[in-house]
Order: structure tokens, then sequence, then C-alpha cells
């Protein structure tokens, strides 16, 4: 965002609204009257700049920019995304996202999903994290619920990240005190975020390790004319059906 955010009130506005706050509530927080606040919103210099800095410091500026210190976590109270696509745009750097899930899931989940963490992070170093919610009502009309493939990949905002998929997205899972804290939606610590995040590469890593060692073993064994099976019982692995 660079030295952008200062001036564009309306970027203000859309992290007012993330950030699960009113102008009021801002306001109040940041020891500011409420209504110079929404002047300096509307475009007026009402407020002095060491006030206007706890406003940023409230809504996870620093130095003009979103923090990369600490996990962004944004809510919207409808199946509108454009306010989460216009912040992402004005950062000029690409990101990945998916869905966090339960795991097990349950039928209660599963109907749930639209409700459901989106974890978005920057392609960048260091990153920029977010954990997104959307909160609408269960059933919206098609036309107010807005995907992601439109809003955000189509206009090359964001990615889904290239992770095993459940239903149409990509999602990794997460134990239920995990997934139900990413749900609350209090605050997520920069490491249980990456945390999550990285657990799907080294679950995979572990796997395609694995099996890369054992075709591995199994190649070398019939090049010595040595039947898996008997390598197997050779290395006290009991028998394999070959």
């Amino acid at each position: 965002m660079g030295g952008q955010m200062i001036d564009n009130k309306d970027i203000l506005k859309d992290l007012v609204v993330l950030t699960g706050r009113t102008v009021s509530g801002l306001a109040l927080e940041a020891g500011i009257d409420a209504g110079n606040l929404s002047r300096f919103l509307k475009g007026h210099q009402t407020v002095s700049e060491i006030k206007i800095k706890k406003v940023y410091d409230i809504l996870g500026i620093v130095n003009d920019a979103l923090s990369l210190e600490k996990v962004h976590n944004w809510t919207v109270k409808s199946g509108d995304l454009l306010p989460l696509a216009r912040i992402l745009s004005r950062e000029g750097i690409s990101f990945e996202m998916a869905y966090l899930i339960p795991s097990p899931l349950t039928l209660k989940n599963q109907l749930e999903f639209y409700r459901r963490p989106l974890l978005i992070r920057s392609i960048s170093s260091p990153p920029l994290r977010i954990v997104f919610h959307r909160r609408p009502r269960l059933i919206l009309p098609e036309n107010q619920f807005q995907k992601e493939e439109v809003v955000l990949v189509q206009s090359g905002i964001a990615e889904w990240r290239k992770i095993p998929r459940k239903y149409l997205y990509p999602t990794i899972p997460a134990d239920k005190n995990t997934y139900d804290h990413f749900y609350s939606g209090t605050d997520i610590m920069v490491e249980e975020f990456d945390r999550v995040w990285n657990s799907v590469n080294e679950k995979k890593a572990k796997k395609e390790g694995g099996e890369d060692l054992w075709d591995a073993l199994i190649k070398k064994a019939r090049e010595a004319g040595i039947s898996p099976s008997e390598a197997s019982q050779r290395l006290g692995l009991g028998e394999i059906d070959e």
C-alpha cells in the first residue's frame, strides 16, 4: 500500500468494516471525537497525525502499510468480498488462499462451508497473513453471494493454493481445537498461522519421502534378484503383498 494509505480514506473505511468495527467504536478506542473521525474519513483533515496514527495501529497499519508482524483477522457479515479485494489489490502482490476445515468433518461443519476461515498468505517474504471470515446467513440469494473465483482469482488478486481439494476448493485440515480457535475470530499468533499453513506441506513431504524411499528399495531388491517380500522379511518388516 505504501504511502498511498494515508490519502485513501476508502481503504480506511474498508478496514473499519473488515476489523468488525464501527466509526464510533474506532473513535472510542483511539480516543478521538467520533464526529471528527467521521469527517476525516470523508476527506477532511480534522484529526491530528498523532491521533490518526493510533487509528492506524488499531487497524493493523504500520508505516503506512499492513503490518507483516501480525495475523490480520477480518470479517464481513455478508457474502460481499469487495472490501477484501480492494485491500488486497492495493498491496500490489499476489496471494495464495485455502479454506481451513475441521478434521474430522461433521454434518454441521459441512453445512457451514462458506463460513469457514479462509486463510490468505502473500507470495512474498516476509508474507502478509490474513484469516478471513464471512458470516452470512446460511442461505443467501445467488446474486448477493460473491465467489472467490470471480472476485479474487479471475481478477488476478489471488490464486488457490496448490494442495488437495475438498469440494471445489483447496483445504487445510486442522484438529478441532485449532479449527475452533481460527473459526472464533479471536487473535491468531503468527507462529500458529504458519504452523497450520505449513502443516500440509510437511505431511505431503513425509508421504512422498516415504513412498520414494520404499519404491527405491523395491527397485534395488529386484535388480539384485530379491523379491520385495524377501527383502521385507530380511529387514524384519514382515510379509508384504507383491
